[in-house]
């Protein structure tokens, strides 16, 4: 049922996908949101922002969405956030998490952390989320793998998309991915995938150049390791 939702949007995006990158995509679908926040603008006014995430980590009482750093640095660390999931075919009604840790330096260290309460899922009587999983720590990336990510890239879109990206470059002078083609305005956030493994984050798009940057793992595992240092200070 799940493909049937999605017919439109990858049609275009994964032709040529293997059998394997649509069982990774199948998957992962059950770990992605969309987050939106309300912050004040420079001239006090109202805004919405809207990005992506995908549940990474889990305890005993929470789960852990990974996102971009740009997208709750508006809002800040506290925050309240509303997200929603896609599960089962269905979308889950706005459940509400907390921004936890945010860093966003250049496109270097552009890395967010959500925290959403399990029993929130039971409140609003909605599957909970799988938990995807990063890559390990030696694993490498080539010049021209590919891999999968998946978003919502704007806000007309209800669902998320996917697409193909071939990584063009593994890590440029400060420390990005660039792959190939450029994301869609509004994708940050998005986790990338190969084999099923987090092993990057869309963070920025260079639409004259038509390519896309991605923050790596190595940067993904240090901003974690500096959010669990910092909470038991």
């Amino acid at each position: 049922m799940r493909q049937l939702l999605l017919p439109l949007v990858l049609v275009c995006c994964l032709v040529g996908c293997s059998p394997a990158q649509e069982a990774q995509l199948n998957k992962a679908y059950d770990s992605v949101c969309v987050i939106s926040c309300v912050y004040a603008g420079k001239e006090g006014d109202l805004r919405i922002g809207r990005y992506s995430g995908m549940v990474f980590k889990e305890t005993d009482k929470n789960y852990y969405v990974l996102t971009c750093g740009h997208g709750p640095q508006h809002s800040g660390v506290g925050h309240k956030v509303l997200c929603h999931f896609f599960r089962d075919s269905k979308m889950s009604e706005e459940i509400e998490g907390t921004v936890v840790w945010w860093k966003c330096t250049v496109n270097a260290d552009d890395v967010g952390f959500i925290r959403i309460p399990k029993d929130s899922f039971v409140k609003a009587k909605y599957p909970a989320p799988r938990v995807a999983e990063l890559a390990s720590k030696d694993f490498l990336i080539t010049a021209n793998s590919y891999a999968i990510t998946l978003g919502r890239p704007k806000a007309e879109y209800l669902w998320p998309t996917a697409f193909v990206a071939k990584i063009t470059i593994p890590h440029d002078d400060i420390s990005c991915m660039q792959f190939i083609p450029a994301p869609q305005q509004g994708r940050s956030g998005s986790a990338i995938l190969i084999k099923n493994k987090i092993v990057g984050i869309v963070v920025a798009q260079n639409t004259t150049e038509g390519y896309g940057k991605g923050v790596r793992l190595p940067v993904i595992r240090r901003a974690w390791t500096e959010y669990i240092d910092s909470t038991y200070r």
